[in-house]
């Protein structure tokens, strides 16, 4: 079976390249889903349902839009946008220590940055996603070992 390319060719708004990752006000934990951004949204309420709660940062691709978490999801804010206005949109919105999304992962230079992905090929990947580096790659958003590396990466951000 053949995975359909997902996302424009390019970074919008004629620009050549990405905004360089942003260490300012950069959350200590960053999570995405390579497979897109309902997955991330469905990563956050399993977070939340397993006893997560301090405030994230959810980046989706979509009409431009920032505002609160709904209240199953919060605390926290939700910013949408496509390709480069998303990255932007996600370096203004920056603050809580843990963001999802891959226009985070793409925005910010984290403690920790996670990657879901069961396998897909590079090509398959949307054009926000190509060329980064992670820092550990899961097949599946098991919430058993994602809340212990996250309460680790923000333990030792703290002890610092």
């Amino acid at each position: 079976m053949k995975l359909p390319i997902v996302g424009e060719a390019a970074p919008e708004k004629g620009a050549t390249e990405w905004p360089a990752p942003s260490a300012t006000n950069a959350p200590t934990v960053v999570i995405h889903d390579a497979r897109g951004g309902m997955r991330d949204r469905d990563l956050l309420a399993a977070l939340r349902e397993a006893g997560w709660k301090g405030p994230v940062l959810l980046t989706l691709e979509g009409a431009p839009l920032r505002e609160p978490l709904p209240p199953e999801l919060g605390p926290g804010e939700l910013v949408r946008g496509r390709g480069v206005a998303l990255v932007e949109a996600a370096m203004e919105a920056a603050g809580p220590p843990v963001a999802l999304g891959a226009g985070a992962a793409r925005a910010f230079a984290a403690d920790l940055s996670i990657r879901v992905d069961p396998g897909l090929r590079a090509g398959a990947l949307p054009p926000i996603l190509r060329g980064m580096t992670v820092d550990l790659t899961l097949r599946e958003g098991w919430v058993s070992v994602l809340l212990p590396l996250m309460e680790g990466a923000l333990d030792a951000a703290k002890a610092r």
